[in-house]
């Protein structure tokens, strides 16, 4: 135990330059974690974009905002249906958007959707 609370301190306290080898990190946060916060401050919006990464690679809200449509993008790495399903499931009904475009690739078809989640 005392072995493993000293690996946390020394991970806290230490320069990244001398930890090559201790990789970790509790707080971490990605990109999708910030936007399903987001998600559920927004509402009324033009266009929903939901999908694998080529959805929110590809589709630039800010683009669409040049042109006074209001869009959010819901995409995420490796999005499996399932996992399109129950987002849309939780946030379709605070986003209300007027339209929806689901970018479908088959790769997220044969995988079994660990990255995503």
């Amino acid at each position: 135990m005392f072995y493993l609370f000293l690996l946390i301190i020394w991970g806290e306290i230490v320069p990244a330059k001398y930890l090559k080898n201790l990789k970790y990190n509790f707080g971490s946060s990605g990109f999708t974690k910030e936007r399903l916060k987001e998600a559920k401050t927004i509402e009324n919006i033009d266009i929903l974009f939901i999908g694998s990464s080529h959805c929110y690679r590809g589709f630039g809200p800010r683009i669409f905002e040049s042109y006074g449509l209001k869009t959010f993008n819901l995409g995420s790495s490796s999005q499996s249906p399932v996992q399109t399903y129950y987002l849309l499931k939780k946030y379709l009904s605070n986003l209300k958007p007027k339209l929806v475009i689901y970018e479908v690739y088959p790769g997220p078809f044969t995988v079994d959707g660990i990255e995503s989640a």
